[in-house]
């Protein structure tokens, strides 16, 4: 929590103004306004696998990590990675997408699962998240949840059926200390309904609600927090990666086609 009583209401020192204001003295075509979302990813190596299928191109420098354009079926979309994990690192690069005009993230990773009945690789949607970290405490007062933006992720809902990828809806719990998760935390989080863990969520969803930004989450279960095993790696979880990457492309464009808003442009990203 932080220090200061009610710091959350208080201005900053650091716009992220400053940011896109740096950025644009180097980059002058650098804006995310006509981009119609950005998928936020924390794996390297799922980021690597978008790259090779889709073929987008880099901007350098635009912010922290990378950030790749491309035209997903005639709709500007951006891949971001490389920027960190945990809140801190997922605050920093959602401050300075949305600087430059972002309107939409999706995020995906993986999570711990909490519930006996999700296996490695099980896709989950989350619509709220525990907010056992502390960047979202400078952000917003004391609450015990972070909330998804509810039609983005009825959105990208409709992707994963469509995409033929069975997903479960998920209350997460989102901690900056993976290596001091206790039983007795997991064994009271069951009780109150949560069913993964995972390192972002209620920070995304609190930054992301405090700038504008309309957030989703989905995560593929890479390990469990009530049946520990040796660490492996799991084909299966790689396989859902990729496909909620495709599904978050595939909410962009539909988005795209079914609002027709201010936001909309006919023409493609300026490169």
């Amino acid at each position: 929590m932080p220090k200061t009583p009610a710091k959350h209401s208080l201005p900053s020192l650091i716009a992220p103004a400053e940011h896109a204001e740096y950025i644009r003295s180097r980059h002058p075509n650098a804006e995310l306004e006509t981009c119609k979302g950005v998928v936020l990813l924390y794996q390297n190596s799922v980021l690597r696998r978008a790259v090779s299928r889709h073929r987008p191109t880099l901007q350098e420098g635009w912010c922290r990590g990378e950030l790749w354009f491309m035209e997903y079926e005639g709709v500007p979309v951006a891949l971001c990675g490389r920027f960190g994990l945990g809140a801190p690192a997922t605050a920093l690069v959602l401050e300075q997408l949305a600087s430059l005009g972002a309107s939409a993230v999706v995020a995906v990773g993986t999570a711990a699962t909490l519930s006996p009945e999700l296996d490695a690789g099980s896709v989950v949607l989350c619509d709220r998240a525990l907010r056992d970290e502390g960047t979202s405490h400078h952000y917003a007062p004391a609450a015990p949840y972070a909330y998804a933006d509810p039609a983005l992720t009825s959105a990208y809902a409709c992707s994963l059926s469509a995409a033929s990828l069975p997903y479960t809806p998920a209350v997460s719990w989102t901690t900056d200390a993976p290596y001091r998760e206790t039983k007795a935390e997991v064994e009271a989080y069951q009780r109150c309904g949560l069913t993964t863990a995972d390192m972002e969520a209620s920070a995304l969803f609190t930054v992301a609600a405090y700038r504008g930004v309309a957030a989703a989450v989905g995560m593929a279960i890479a390990d469990s927090l009530v049946e520990r095993g040796p660490r492996q790696e799991r084909p299966e979880v790689a396989s859902s990666l990729d496909r909620l990457v495709d599904a978050a492309l595939t909410t962009f464009v539909s988005q795209s086609t079914d609002s027709r808003g201010p936001n909309h442009s006919d023409g493609g990203m300026e490169q």
